[in-house]
């Protein structure tokens, strides 16, 4: 077993990325962050 990988890279929002994950069939996401951008993700 192993994982793909698809890298969007920078400054993709919640939509875009949910819409390439719909398009690849995936079946999970991950978001990392260095710099606080994930914080854009999260419900306040």
């Amino acid at each position: 077993m192993g994982a793909e990988v698809i890298h969007l890279g920078h400054d993709r929002g919640v939509e875009e990325i949910v819409e390439v994950a719909i398009q690849g069939d995936v079946q999970g996401i991950a978001v990392s962050s260095y710099q606080g951008g994930i914080m854009n993700f999260s419900a306040t």
